[in-house]
């Protein structure tokens, strides 16, 4: 009796975790997830036309845009973006439960964090997927190197916000 008790619950475990393996139900890279490795870069003279600003010269003390902002001007900016998935929060008992994933448009991509963050518009970038295979392209999620990214700042919901022209490798 203990035998096929045991037997049946065994039965039953494998069955649950083969379901959650066929139904996808496990992280795995996405195969656009990956940053694309023809991107020029500055070293070839790309992204050279506009003055690169800092960062934290466009937020005030207290994270906000600044007043001085130069917003409606062309200008450069340096460092290593992330991308920006938003998932929705279906929950589920597995290490992740398929929630559809996508971005907010025009801001598929930031530099900085939380309230000091510009959003990079262009329109290659984009996010998708699903929590258990998520991409942001053509830079990935979290990509390994740094770019320069040149267009006009603006200000949109107040929120600033880089439409692009060009971006670039900047660590080659």
């Amino acid at each position: 009796m203990v035998t096929l008790r045991a037997t049946a619950t065994l039965c039953t475990l494998l069955v649950a975790v083969g379901c959650g393996a066929l139904l996808g139900y496990r992280i795995h890279e996405h195969p656009d997830d990956r940053e694309d490795p023809d991107v020029d870069s500055v070293a070839e003279g790309g992204c050279a036309d506009a003055e690169i600003v800092a960062l934290a010269s466009l937020f005030g003390d207290d994270g906000l845009p600044a007043a001085d902002a130069p917003v409606g001007r062309r200008l450069a900016l340096e460092g290593n973006p992330e991308g920006v998935l938003i998932c929705s929060q279906r929950g589920c008992k597995f290490e992740c439960c398929d929630n559809s994933c996508g971005y907010e448009i025009g801001c598929a991509y930031q530099l900085g964090e939380g309230l000091s963050a510009v959003c990079l518009d262009h329109e290659d970038f984009r996010c998708g997927g699903s929590d258990c295979s998520a991409y942001c392209s053509p830079l990935s999620q979290a990509p390994e190197h740094d770019y320069r990214f040149v267009g006009t700042l603006e200000l949109r919901g107040g929120r600033l916000t880089l439409a692009l022209d060009e971006y670039c490798r900047a660590d080659d």
